[in-house]
């Protein structure tokens, strides 16, 4: 009965991806074309393989970095298997597959029964490991009944999901225990799994923090901001905006509190790039025009970032940060920026990102409800440099001390691998 109801809601779903298409959204013919020739494009991939398969999926941009410094550690212990990634997301898969080093990369099929079935018997991998909120249970179901292990890792569950609802428990147990073991970020989600009578649940934090330590060790220098913040005293660095971050980032530009800001939209395009010039009329130059320019990159004050894959090592540049998406659906990734010790400053729509709410009590971020909190807040802090750097300092302080989750991961499929 649960495959039956799933099947069903997975196919109306490609039903309104394929009406999504058809009117012109491009997300979705990507998301459809992407898939198009699966099978044989795998089939020629791993038709002669006899080398065994470690399979990882994700959803998208942040599941991949959330699974990658488990990914580099297992093709470094393990040289002798072979890695498969499959993505959900076309962003995810067109940002990331060009870079992905030593693994073969594709789409996730729908997740119908047909398809799990035929996927696994071309790629027949020996271990299936998926990211936070990735529950395709036709997939899942088909490796359960091949004895093929699954781990979910870094996940978080509250008792505001659909598992935790009354009448949807004896479902949501069953779909769940398609999973061998789940690695949870907090003792709180093993709880509510354990509660659910699902026993194969381990506490393995949250492999972000990892992610993020890593990019800060591997200091990657980027020449146009290293030029961008010669003689600046105070910079702002804001990632992943909306319009709505960029019209409150106007009022605090306005200020003249700031010596320079640094621009990431959430969405490199044309459309969003003139969008923010127009707000900010003509004092805005793009990261793209700046690559040999030393000395303009060093006397504009605002710059926009246009090229994808800058962001995570842009905030290292700033005395403080901003992180958008908090005046939309929800904020966007707070660890990149934290991890640099800069204090961190998002919008009111954080509720669901427990390390959002962590950052927040370690005194390393603070949450606005307007760009008037904002700016209140800039004005107080105008004349204490000391304490942007007390706040920085305690941001720091919580990601390292929330490091860890890789390891455990790791141990986990060690344990697996072990015994499969």
């Amino acid at each position: 009965m649960t495959a039956f109801f799933h099947t069903v809601f997975v196919l109306i779903y490609r039903l309104l991806i394929s009406i999504s298409s058809l009117g012109g959204n491009v997300k979705a013919k990507k998301w459809i074309d992407g898939r198009k020739n699966w099978k044989s494009s795998l089939t020629s991939l791993y038709r002669e393989n006899s080398t065994p398969v470690i399979w990882m999926h994700v959803a998208s941009v942040g599941e991949f970095e959330q699974g990658l410094p488990v990914l580099e550690q297992l093709q470094k212990r393990l040289p002798a298997h072979r890695f498969l990634i499959t993505f959900f997301s076309p962003s995810g898969y067109e940002q990331k597959a060009k870079f992905i080093k030593r693994a073969d990369v594709t789409y996730l099929p729908l997740d119908t029964p047909w398809n799990a079935q035929t996927f696994l018997d071309i790629v027949q991998p020996s271990m299936a490991l998926f990211v936070k909120y990735e529950f395709w249970y036709n997939h899942l179901a088909e490796c359960k009944k091949r004895k093929i292990p699954t781990l979910l890792f870094s996940a978080k569950f509250i008792p505001e999901q659909w598992f935790f609802k009354p009448l949807l428990r004896p479902f949501a147990q069953k779909y769940l225990d398609t999973f061998f073991t789940i690695g949870v970020q907090d003792d709180f989600s093993m709880v509510l799994l354990e509660d659910l009578g699902l026993k194969r649940v381990f506490v393995a934090f949250d492999t972000r923090y990892d992610r993020v330590m890593l990019i800060k060790e591997n200091n990657v220098y980027l020449p146009i901001l290293d030029h961008f913040r010669q003689g600046k005293k105070r910079i702002l660095v804001a990632g992943s905006t909306y319009a709505a971050d960029e019209t409150l980032l106007k009022k605090i530009w306005d200020l003249e509190l700031l010596d320079g800001m640094v621009i990431v939209p959430h969405e490199v395009n044309p459309e969003r790039i003139e969008h923010i010039e127009s707000i900010f009329e003509g004092q805005v130059l793009r990261s793209s025009g700046l690559v040999e320019q030393a000395e303009a990159a060093s006397k504009t004050k605002i710059l926009v970032i246009d090229q994808y894959g800058m962001l995570s090592k842009a905030y290292r540049f700033g005395t403080l940060s901003y992180v958008g998406g908090g005046f939309n659906r929800g904020i966007h990734n707070v660890l990149e920026a934290a991890v640099y010790g800069k204090p961190v400053v998002f919008g009111p729509k954080h509720s669901r990102f427990v390390e959002a709410e962590r950052l927040i009590e370690a005194g390393g971020a603070i949450s606005i409800d307007s760009a008037e909190d904002f700016m209140e807040w800039m004005i107080d802090k105008a004349e204490h440099d000391d304490q942007l750097t007390k706040m920085g300092h305690q941001a720091s302080m919580h990601i390292q001390l929330h490091t860890g989750g890789t390891q455990r991961v790791l141990l986990e499929i060690s344990k697996i691998l072990a015994i499969s």
